[in-house]
């Protein structure tokens, strides 16, 4: 090669080396294509350069005159944005371009077009789902928090999505904003449930957003449901392996697998009383062998083996277990009978009243029943000698009974108006009376503080120790005749009423409601897993509750899962 032809090559290799490349021609524009004037908008472009390593800027052409500063240095490939608002309508053209670090400018972008009225709209953005709880219930009603922007700052309504679900349906119209709280039904039966939400302004319908997993809570959804005769005022105990004894009218007493409400064994033809279960397992119930028999009063172990079975002379249907084992056993025309652990009988006191109330223990053994002339009376538990009455206390139509944490004495019936009264449990004298205002519930529970709970008509109340109101849960929409409380062990409140089972927090709001077409006379009780029972006049259903019955001194109707209608251990 000659020196000339060198000095030539070397020449173009130094123009290459030295020689930079503009920045490529930005993207067009990406943002709104129609905008309202004096609001502001944001658009989008990517600025990349040819020469690797070099930086670039971007500045936009809003189309009205005005542009941006140029941005600050990026990498090449960088997303670079800018807001702008219009002051007049008109169409106009939003365009970019690009400088390198070492001053290198490229053309404008293609342009977007932007058409600007006093009264355009914009589809609103693609929500964001913000927790409020850490999980959900399904079937019920929980909140949400969406994070969304308008353009317009329109009203929005949002719609879920559950993937094991249907769509919900459209929220109610919320006003604009940032952040904005929703609720919906969940519908989605995984664990953990995959939701998603898209919101609506009057005109535009959002995308949907990204999937959201939440834990689910599968609280207050029927774990199984069985059709029974129920027998006339009865309900059912639960044993310590979580078996449900329920007693019917055509197939006796019945044990039921807590698991899917299959029946382990059945005993006799007819169930009078509603069971009571002793420490030791045994089950204690009264009913007729054969139909049109007479009525059996009898002790069975959990696998049916009868321990003893004898015919009192008297139609049992009300039963209370004393802590030494002692039987209670009352009849329909007032008489109340003891027996020891070998069906010895031990004692009668005929009250002459209508014993559709069980019978209470205290908690220094002394039984409680109802006597005629609606008296409440304190029986002595060593000979069933009358230690009080209350005379001047008298309640009318059923009057169910509860022993609070210092052995009070709560009576909840009605007098001119349906009411709970407290007594002084060795006097009989009142305390204090709360007037519910409506018809009564199955009666009344003590939670761990003191603090009592009635249930009434439409409502549930909390009360003080003393008496005070402490806080109120209305349901206007419920009518039942008759409603069941029951405590649970984390604090929540459940409430049978009318066609539908409810969990109260402890504060009194709703939890959760489930509709389960009860009748008059609920019945509701939490097995040992949490399992809540709810017993309408024609069906057993198993929920799936919060947590087991509470520790507390009366937390629910005839206090323990065993029906021993006693306080204390």
């Amino acid at each position: 090669m000659t020196r000339a032809r060198c000095l030539v090559v070397l020449l173009v290799l130094l123009t290459l080396t030295c020689h930079n490349l503009p920045p490529r021609d930005p993207a067009a524009p990406e943002g709104y294509e129609a905008a309202r004037t004096g609001i502001s908008y944001n658009y989008t472009t990517t600025g990349r350069d040819l020469d690797e390593g070099d930086q670039v800027a971007v500045q936009f052409d809003w189309g009205d005159g005005t542009q941006t500063e140029w941005s600050e240095l990026k990498e090449s490939g960088a997303t670079f944005s800018a807001d702008h608002a219009w002051q007049a309508e008109g169409e106009y053209y939003v365009t970019a371009r690009a400088r390198d670090q070492r001053g290198s400018v490229s053309d404008w972008s293609l342009p977007l077009g932007v058409v600007v009225e006093d009264d355009a709209n914009n589809a609103p953005g693609i929500p964001a789902l913000l927790p409020v709880t850490d999980s959900v219930y399904l079937g019920t009603v929980n909140e949400f928090r969406v994070c969304v922007t308008d353009p317009e700052n329109d009203a929005l309504r949002f719609q879920f999505a559950w993937e094991a679900g249907e769509d919900s349906r459209w929220s109610e119209w919320l006003s604009g904003g940032d952040t904005l709280n929703c609720s919906t039904r969940v519908i989605g039966r995984t664990t953990p449930a995959r939701v998603r939400v898209r919101s609506q302004d009057e005109g535009y319908t959002s995308q949907w957003s990204n999937w959201f997993s939440i834990p689910v809570h599968r609280e207050g959804t029927v774990k199984w449901g069985i059709e029974v005769w129920r027998a006339d005022g009865s309900y059912p105990a639960i044993g310590t392996d979580g078996t449900v004894y329920l007693p019917t009218q055509d197939r006796g007493l019945l044990a039921l697998d807590p698991q899917d409400g299959s029946v382990r064994w059945q005993d006799g033809h007819n169930a009078c009383s509603s069971p009571v279960i002793g420490g030791d397992g045994i089950v204690y119930y009264s009913g007729r062998p054969v139909p049109y028999g007479p009525v059996t009063l009898s002790a069975i172990d959990a696998d049916r083996s009868a321990r003893w079975r004898f015919e009192p002379g008297f139609a049992v249907d009300r039963l209370t277990l004393a802590g030494d084992g002692t039987l209670i056993a009352a009849d329909v025309a007032g008489n109340v009978m003891a027996f020891d652990q070998d069906s010895v009988p031990l004692w009668t006191a005929a009250l002459g009243a209508s014993m559709h109330t069980p019978p209470v223990i205290g908690t220094d053994g002394t039984v409680f029943a109802r006597g005629d002339h609606e008296r409440i009376l304190a029986l002595d538990p060593a000979n069933g000698e009358i230690l009080w009455s209350s005379e001047e206390h008298r309640m009318y139509g059923v009057m169910n009974l509860a022993v609070g944490h210092d052995g009070t004495l709560y009576v909840l019936g009605g007098r001119d108006i349906a009411c709970l009264l407290a007594l002084d449990p060795t006097t009989g004298s009142e305390k204090w009376t709360y007037h519910t205002g409506t018809s009564v519930g199955t009666g009344a529970v003590v939670g761990s503080d003191g603090s009592v709970y009635v249930p009434s008509d439409n409502h549930v109340t909390r009360l003080s120790p003393s008496g005070e109101v402490l806080w109120r849960h209305d349901e206007p929409d419920l009518e039942g005749y008759v409603s069941s409380l029951a405590l649970c062990e984390d604090g929540s409140i459940l409430w049978a009423c009318e066609d539908e089972l409810q969990a109260l927090e402890p504060d009194g709001s709703l939890r959760w409601g489930t509709t389960l077409g009860l009748s008059w006379y609920p019945f509701t009780c939490p097995g040992p897993d949490g399992t809540v029972y709810v017993l309408s006049e024609d069906t057993l259903f198993a929920i799936h509750g919060p947590s087991p019955l509470a520790d507390s001194p009366w937390p629910k109707f005839q206090r323990d899962l065993g029906n021993t209608g006693r306080a204390g251990p």
